[in-house]
């Protein structure tokens, strides 16, 4: 741009000053630059390093394709490494495959031949678009319904068993009674409390004096 424009070189200087950030702007301040070469090379020296053959490797080696990456997404930066190391196509097409996600995809690709770059990348895509053709489809689940949960039935207080003599007291005699009649037996006489015959055969009612209804005393009605 400065040499279409024909800018003098204190322009060109200025347009550096005012795009330059953070510790490069500190640097440039205070400074003096003969020409544009001056200026290029001090520059690289204290801001530009550049990586060592064995780093830009170990880098280009550690690039794997993620799980969620596409292809072409993964093949381009690969590549861009690869020509940046300097090796042949062959070797570095061993470390493309190498970084494949997908085993059957690196096993497909190897026993291939490719010319370059190009017929390579096509070769990949092929394949992974026939993979996901015939991937299988899948289906969902049957889910049973789950039935309603009953709900529990009320449990009522259990009746507490009654006590012996809670509501009646009942009394075990032998031949004694209470002198009424409904304590007597069916089967026994109502004048003498016995049992074994009735009142109208009771052998007591002979002897015994009639009772007057009014007073309640012996010997006259």
């Amino acid at each position: 741009m400065t040499t279409l424009n024909h800018w003098p070189f204190e322009y060109v200087l200025q347009y550096v000053r005012m795009h330059l950030t953070g510790p490069a702007k500190d640097w440039f301040s205070g400074r003096e630059f003969a020409d544009w070469r001056m200026f290029e090379q001090k520059f690289r020296l204290v801001f530009v390093r550049d990586a060592c053959a064995a780093d830009r490797e170990d880098k280009m080696c550690a690039r794997k394709q993620a799980p969620t990456e596409s292809l072409i997404a993964y093949l381009q930066p690969k590549l861009r490494m690869c020509r940046g190391i300097g090796h042949s196509f062959k070797v570095f097409k061993d470390y493309v495959l190498r970084g494949l996600r997908f085993k059957d995809m690196a096993l497909y690709a190897v026993e291939r031949v490719h010319a370059g770059e190009e017929e390579l990348l096509s070769d990949l895509l092929n394949w992974e678009r026939m993979c996901a053709l015939h991937a299988p489809t899948t289906t969902s689940k049957y889910v049973a319904p789950q039935l309603a949960k009953a709900t529990p039935a009320r449990q009522l207080p259990k009746k507490k068993a009654d006590e012996p003599g809670r509501w009646k007291k009942v009394y075990k005699t032998s031949g004694v009674s209470s002198g009424t009649r409904e304590d007597a037996s069916p089967s026994s006489c109502w004048v003498c409390k016995k049992t074994g015959h009735l009142s109208h055969d009771c052998p007591d009612k002979v002897k015994r004096k009639p009772v007057c209804l009014g007073c309640g005393v012996e010997g006259h009605i």
